[in-house]
Protein backbone atom coordinates (compact mmCIF):
# COMPACT_ATOMS: atom_id res chain seq x y z
CA UNK A 1 0.00 0.00 0.00
CA UNK A 2 1.24 3.11 -0.67
CA UNK A 3 1.90 5.60 1.63
CA UNK A 4 -0.91 8.64 2.30
CA UNK A 5 -0.60 12.13 3.51
CA UNK A 6 2.88 13.52 4.17
CA UNK A 7 4.96 11.10 3.34
CA UNK A 8 3.24 10.81 -0.40
CA UNK A 9 4.02 14.06 -0.58
CA UNK A 10 7.48 13.91 0.15
CA UNK A 11 8.35 10.84 -1.58
CA UNK A 12 6.63 12.65 -4.41
CA UNK A 13 9.01 15.31 -4.84
CA UNK A 14 11.94 13.38 -5.05
CA UNK A 15 14.06 12.03 -8.12
CA UNK A 16 12.22 8.41 -8.22
CA UNK A 17 13.82 7.08 -4.47
CA UNK A 18 13.14 3.15 -5.92
CA UNK A 19 14.60 3.60 -9.24
CA UNK A 20 17.75 5.19 -8.07
CA UNK A 21 18.37 2.64 -5.49
CA UNK A 22 17.32 -0.12 -8.12
CA UNK A 23 19.81 1.44 -10.56
CA UNK A 24 22.63 1.51 -8.01
CA UNK A 25 22.20 -2.01 -7.07
CA UNK A 26 20.95 -0.91 -3.67
CA UNK A 27 17.50 -2.95 -2.93
CA UNK A 28 15.18 -1.00 0.01
CA UNK A 29 17.21 1.89 -0.23
CA UNK A 30 13.42 4.05 -0.65
CA UNK A 31 14.39 7.53 0.42
CA UNK A 32 16.73 10.54 -1.07
CA UNK A 33 20.49 10.13 -0.90
CA UNK A 34 21.12 13.09 1.40
CA UNK A 35 18.77 12.17 3.73
CA UNK A 36 20.53 10.94 7.18
CA UNK A 37 19.46 7.69 8.18
CA UNK A 38 17.12 8.51 11.43
CA UNK A 39 15.40 10.26 9.18
CA UNK A 40 14.99 7.91 6.86
CA UNK A 41 13.87 5.64 9.44
CA UNK A 42 11.62 8.26 11.24
CA UNK A 43 10.12 8.49 7.58
CA UNK A 44 9.59 4.42 7.30
CA UNK A 45 8.49 4.06 10.97
CA UNK A 46 5.67 7.34 9.79
CA UNK A 47 4.42 4.99 6.84
CA UNK A 48 2.98 2.20 8.85
CA UNK A 49 0.95 5.33 10.78
CA UNK A 50 -2.91 5.48 9.70
CA UNK A 51 -3.30 8.70 7.56
CA UNK A 52 -4.45 10.91 9.84
CA UNK A 53 -1.70 10.12 12.36
CA UNK A 54 0.86 11.02 9.57
CA UNK A 55 -0.96 14.08 8.55
CA UNK A 56 -0.20 15.21 12.77
CA UNK A 57 3.23 14.30 12.65
CA UNK A 58 3.49 16.35 9.27
CA UNK A 59 2.05 19.18 10.59
CA UNK A 60 4.65 19.10 13.31
CA UNK A 61 7.51 18.57 11.26
CA UNK A 62 6.51 21.78 9.08
CA UNK A 63 5.46 24.02 11.95
CA UNK A 64 9.27 23.39 13.58
CA UNK A 65 10.28 24.02 10.38
CA UNK A 66 8.37 27.07 9.69
CA UNK A 67 8.93 28.86 12.99
CA UNK A 68 12.73 27.20 12.54
CA UNK A 69 12.77 29.53 8.98
CA UNK A 70 11.03 32.59 10.55
CA UNK A 71 13.40 33.41 13.34
CA UNK A 72 16.41 32.50 10.80
CA UNK A 73 14.63 35.40 8.48
CA UNK A 74 14.06 37.70 11.67
CA UNK A 75 17.68 36.91 12.86
CA UNK A 76 19.07 38.11 9.53
CA UNK A 77 16.79 41.10 8.79
CA UNK A 78 17.89 42.80 12.44
CA UNK A 79 21.36 41.96 13.13
CA UNK A 80 22.25 44.95 14.99
CA UNK A 81 19.17 44.79 17.47
CA UNK A 82 20.07 41.07 18.25
CA UNK A 83 24.00 42.57 18.90
CA UNK A 84 21.95 45.68 20.88
CA UNK A 85 20.15 43.31 22.73
CA UNK A 86 22.73 40.57 23.43
CA UNK A 87 24.82 43.44 25.13
CA UNK A 88 22.08 45.11 27.09
CA UNK A 89 21.93 41.02 28.36
CA UNK A 90 25.63 41.22 29.33
CA UNK A 91 25.39 44.33 30.59
CA UNK A 92 22.31 43.62 33.11
CA UNK A 93 24.29 39.95 33.74
CA UNK A 94 27.54 41.93 34.83
CA UNK A 95 25.42 44.19 37.33
CA UNK A 96 24.19 41.28 39.07
CA UNK A 97 21.22 41.80 37.53
CA UNK A 98 19.95 38.34 36.15
CA UNK A 99 19.20 35.17 38.21
CA UNK A 100 20.21 31.69 37.44
CA UNK A 101 17.57 30.23 35.19
CA UNK A 102 17.45 27.12 37.45
CA UNK A 103 16.07 29.47 40.20
CA UNK A 104 13.46 31.10 38.12
CA UNK A 105 12.08 27.16 36.91
CA UNK A 106 12.79 26.09 40.48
Amino acid sequence: ERASGFVARLMATMDHPLDKARDQGKRGQRYHQDMTGLLQEALRRVESLSSEEQDAIASQIIETLDDEAAWARSFSKDQAAIRSLAREALDEHRRGETRPLDELLG
